[in-house]
């Protein structure tokens, strides 16, 4: 459990970013997402490249290709096809908002409904305007929250107590 209250800590220490520009009562709305756009990145990156390729393989040949996609992704319903990583991402701070849109369109279904629940593009560009969105997913890059180092139960535990402290 010392690994699930150092990972609450860690992000709960991120929403100092917020500071200023956000009310606490908002901070949530931009650290709880964040959370899951980085659990997810990380739990699609070894799948990524194939995802990518099956998407420009079948692309304008299927009427969905979300089927080939899953399969890609070793019938997973969660995948991207966007050529952005979290990585990627960063290494074009001026293209970022942009790019982080791309990246959300490149979700499948069941991820993008996640997150429109969220409302987390209304958030980009008030992140963007306030020059909080590239630091912010920026250190979101040291939260190692990999489902091979973070256990489907400790991430509900962390996810949880981050709800429990943004109350």
């Amino acid at each position: 459990m010392n690994n699930f209250q150092e990972k609450v800590d860690l992000v709960w220490k991120l929403a100092e970013l917020l500071r200023g520009d956000y009310k606490p009562h908002e901070y949530a709305d931009v650290i709880l997402p964040l959370v899951v756009l980085r659990r997810l990145d990380l739990a699609m990156a070894d799948k990524r490249n194939a995802v990518r390729e099956a998407y420009t393989k079948y692309r304008g040949q299927l009427a969905k290709v979300d089927g080939q996609l899953s399969k890609a992704a070793d019938g997973s319903l969660v995948y991207n096809y966007s050529e952005f990583g979290w990585q990627r991402l960063l290494d074009a701070p001026g293209d970022l908002a942009q790019n982080l849109i791309a990246y959300f369109n490149g979700f499948s279904p069941e991820v993008l409904d996640i997150i429109e629940k969220f409302d987390f593009r209304r958030q980009v560009s008030r992140l963007q305007a306030s020059n909080l969105l590239y630091p912010l997913l920026k250190a979101f890059e040291n939260i190692d929250l990999h489902p091979d180092r973070v256990e489907t139960h400790e991430m509900g535990y962390i996810f949880e107590e981050l709800i429990r402290k943004f109350s």
